[in-house]
């Protein structure tokens, strides 16, 4: 019964942030790095209902900020991704995207992955020793709360995510021997990956509350989970920590 009086007024808050995203200001302040990687890629994972075309605006600022090129490893064309197939499937296919990228003579740098985005990359995460950093937005790696959700990323994924195959349970307990490699960011606003649910132990978790909008110097807005990708501080907190920042978020100048 509580979780239906969340329902309603989650879903419009999540409607309201899904209408509002093309009014979103982007952050056009931060530094750029002076030039871009020849040899190192990031790769961008959206979410489950996700298309290419949401992101492009998110992975330029990202790339602006760290000097690392964005790619997509989509499988279909601008309007399909990886997320429409089976999840083991999906992540067979993520395999083989980063393959090619190794035949093009390029390492993985970073993933950044959006909602399951994030725990499609968690899934090669122990098989890529380049990767220096997989930033999980919005992952609700150990399930959502609400009901209807979970039935349709059961139906998704084809497995049950209330009980998950033990394959993928393994991996999930395993997340923490990693997690030097790992930063998790959440919204406390997000109706569908609260924090308790995408925090991982040992790993960098940042909860975008009105405190980290202060540390990263932007305008704090209460994100919900389908406009979070947006956010301003996820492309200055990838650029501190490739660029490895000391005394501030974000140094001027790429490595």
């Amino acid at each position: 019964m509580a979780q239906a009086k969340q329902f309603w007024p989650g879903l419009y808050q999540e409607a309201w942030g899904f209408m509002t995203l093309p009014w979103i200001k982007r952050d056009v302040e931060a530094p750029s790095a002076p030039f871009l990687s020849k040899t190192e890629v990031i790769l961008f994972l959206g979410g489950i209902l996700s298309v290419p075309r949401l992101y492009r605006r998110v992975a330029a600022e990202i790339t602006r900020q760290t000097g690392i090129p964005v790619e997509f490893p989509w499988i279909g064309g601008e309007w399909t991704n990886m997320n429409w197939l089976a999840f083991e499937r999906s992540v067979d296919l993520l395999r083989k995207e980063i393959e090619l990228v190794h035949r093009r003579g390029k390492t993985v740098a970073g993933i950044v992955g959006y909602s399951l985005g994030g725990i499609q990359g968690s899934a090669v995460l122990e098989e890529l020793e380049e990767l220096k950093w997989l930033f999980m937005v919005a992952s609700p790696i150990w399930g959502t709360p609400i009901k209807l959700l979970e039935y349709l990323a059961t139906y998704r994924l084809e497995f049950d995510v209330s009980n998950p195959p033990p394959r993928f349970r393994n991996m999930r307990e395993r997340l923490p021997s990693m997690a030097h490699r790992l930063v998790a960011i959440s919204f406390p606003g997000d109706f569908f990956a609260p924090p308790s649910q995408c925090e991982i132990e040992g790993a960098t978790n940042i909860i975008c509350d009105e405190e980290a909008a202060h540390q990263w110097g932007h305008e704090y807005w209460e994100a919900v989970h389908l406009n979070c990708i947006e956010y301003p501080a996820i492309p200055r907190i990838a650029a501190a920590h490739f660029l490895e920042a000391t005394d501030s978020p974000i140094r001027a100048c790429a490595s």
